[in-house]
């Protein structure tokens, strides 16, 4: 019988700097006793299966670690280790401002990564930027590319918002990215908070059929668990399949489909009404068109939504580029008023379509994942970093990131480090 395998590295947040670190080690009794606090607040993972878990530990040994800085010069660090006097495990308690298994320390890595994902700069460039403050230590954009992958495969994003404590909303809104590379299209699925930005759930697929995109839903679902019947609504882009798979997860969910896809719809036709009808399609004429057909999509009920629909103006009921409109408004009536009788219900995609451009310029930098793995680790670290960028001056949420939007506080330790907690919690 193989002798089973314990996580036992601890990540814990025992002082911002590094001279608080070492304050904190180089005094027995005060780490024991941080160490038996965090413990007691979140039960370590690791012990032994008969430990009866009275919190008791004691110094084991201790090595050198040496940690690379975003600027300055290469630093070491004292790693403890204890052990567990009622069943003997013996954790390694790693400081939250040090990753496992990278040379970078946590906050090189951050800079790192929000100007590859975020800044939308690419693996080369990012090496020279880098290279301004340490010209010696990565010489291979290769190495900014496996940081990347590292915190792709490190932990789900909707993982790491529930070991932060943040539950799922209740309403989301679903989209799926079209993108293509090097002349092969391939998709994104992404799940949104449109209250917060707070991406929840984002995939990389080959297609976007019913089977894949149910596929996708039910590892989402299955990744949140007990908080997957929490999601009550969502709104989407009208995508058949997306809206049949999410149904099939989520049974009878509310799905409100976007106003503004609906609206473009219209504004198309009546571009093709305009230019086949040239004595007929003057711009107050059309203007008009437009005019009725958007009241009926904000009605304020639903009865008023079906009156506004039976009165729209005689082209929309004969026209044969218009009449499509009409009858797909029919067809959709209950799921583009679905928001008047669930008022969570977000009116449009925008919000997730506004995210999804920052993604766009990275996908358009890369051409290709080469692997499918590569895509997967690449947009999840995508979505994780994009959480916990602060938005930038003039924003309307300036100097607040997504996850502190929706109630969970930083403490004014770098986001790396609580990522860095995360997996440490999530790891097998």
């Amino acid at each position: 019988m193989p002798k089973k395998h314990y996580n036992r590295t601890v990540v814990m947040f025992l002082g911002i700097s590094l001279q608080e670190y070492h304050h904190v080690i180089s005094q027995r009794e005060l780490f024991l006793a941080a160490v038996t606090q965090a413990d007691m607040a979140d039960s370590f993972p690791g012990h032994k299966p008969h430990c009866p878990r009275l919190h008791r530990f004691t110094r084991h040994s201790h090595y050198v670690r040496k940690a690379i800085p975003y600027t300055g010069a290469i630093y070491t660090a004292v790693i403890w280790q204890v052990r567990c006097l009622d069943c003997g495990g013996v954790f390694t308690i790693m400081p939250a401002f040090l990753l496992r298994y990278q040379r970078l320390d946590a906050r090189a890595v951050a800079n790192l990564l929000q100007v590859l994902l975020v800044m939308n700069v690419s693996y080369r460039h990012g090496r020279l930027i880098f290279g301004f403050s340490q010209p010696e230590l990565i010489k291979d954009p290769r190495t900014l590319w496996r940081l990347v992958q590292w915190l792709g495969r490190s932990i789900c994003v909707t993982q790491l918002l529930l070991t932060l404590g943040l539950k799922p909303p209740s309403h989301v809104i679903e989209d799926e990215k079209f993108t293509s590379e090097n002349g092969a299209q391939t998709y994104i699925p992404a799940v949104l908070d449109p209250k917060t930005s707070l991406i929840w759930w984002i995939d990389y697929t080959p297609q976007v059929d019913e089977d894949t995109l149910r596929a996708s839903f039910q590892r989402f679902a299955a990744t949140l668990g007990r908080w997957a019947q929490r999601i009550k609504g969502a709104t989407t882009d009208g995508w058949k399949a997306g809206k049949r798979a999410l149904r099939a997860v989520w049974g009878n969910i509310h799905l409100q489909e976007c106003l503004i896809h609906a609206q473009k719809q219209v504004s198309l036709a009546l571009v093709r009404f305009r230019k086949a009808h040239p004595r007929k399609g003057k711009p107050w004429y059309i203007a008009a068109l437009w005019k009725s057909y958007w009241e009926v999509l904000t009605a304020p009920t639903p009865q008023a939504f079906a009156q506004r629909l039976r009165h729209l103006p005689k082209d929309f009921k004969t026209d044969p580029i218009l009449k499509p409109r009409l009858r797909s408004a029919r067809l959709k009536m209950k799921e583009l008023s679905a928001h008047l009788g669930d008022r969570g219900l977000a009116l449009f995609t925008t919000r997730l379509d506004q995210v999804f451009k920052f993604l766009d310029r990275k996908l358009f930098q890369m051409q290709t994942f080469r692997v499918s793995n590569s895509g997967v680790n690449t947009v999840n670290a995508w979505a994780i970093v994009h959480n916990f960028w602060r938005y930038m001056p003039g924003a309307r949420n300036e100097g607040k990131a997504p996850v502190e939007l929706a109630g969970f506080d930083l403490l004014d330790i770098p986001w790396i480090e609580w990522v860095n907690w995360a997996i440490s919690r999530a790891s097998p």
